[in-house]
Formats: structure tokens, C-alpha cells, sequence
């Protein structure tokens, strides 16, 4: 199983997709695991900031990691055509050609 791209020779493994959409993402300043969708702080009990926690303690994490949004953050702050390639899905759906002529000049 994987993710392929029509008409090359690109194919990842789903894990190796997000890593390449993480590495995409921190290009143009946005961090993934904040974002909505990916990592919602205190939701997950296997997100790395739970597993921290538990390690640390809730008092280090509150006084070290006061800057975490308490919600995730939200795409549509966010005015750049790469959301269309970051938030998508990585099994379902494809992106549109209008989609992809966007982001075809970064």
C-alpha cells in the first residue's frame, strides 16, 4: 500500500508521505503537528506531547510548553495553495487539476 502520483515516478508509503508532507510543511512555516487533523495536544493518549507529560509531569510540561494552542490551528488561516497537498487525505480522493496548477509554480 501506498500513494502514487499520476503520469511519475513518485511513490511513498503512507508514513513516508507524511514524513515528506511534515519536511513540505516546515519549508513554509507551518508546523503539522499542530495543525488541525494532525496532533490535538491532550486528545490522544499516544501524541508525543502525552507521552511527555506522563514522563515529565503536567507541571514542567505547563511552565516549559506554555505556547502550545490549546485547539488546533486552523487551514483556513492559512492563504497559501499548499494547504490543498498538506491537509488532504492520504488514502482518499485526489487533488483537482485547478489544484495542482496552483501549487505547480512553488
Amino acid at each position: 500500500m501506498g500513494l502514487d502520483f499520476n503520469n511519475s515516478e513518485a511513490h511513498w508509503s503512507y508514513s513516508g508521505f507524511n514524513i515528506f508532507r511534515e519536511r513540505l510543511a516546515e519549508e513554509i512555516g507551518i508546523c503539522l503537528p499542530l495543525m488541525e487533523g494532525f496532533w490535538i495536544p491532550g486528545e490522544s493518549s499516544y501524541s508525543i506531547f502525552e507521552i511527555i507529560k506522563r514522563l515529565v509531569g503536567t507541571k514542567v510540561i505547563d511552565e516549559s510548553f506554555h505556547w502550545l494552542p490549546k485547539k488546533p490551528l486552523k487551514w483556513d488561516k492559512i492563504k497559501d495553495p499548499i494547504v490543498d497537498l498538506l491537509y488532504h487525505s492520504d488514502c482518499n480522493g485526489s487533488l483537482i487539476p485547478e489544484q495542482c496548477k496552483k501549487l505547480h509554480p512553488d
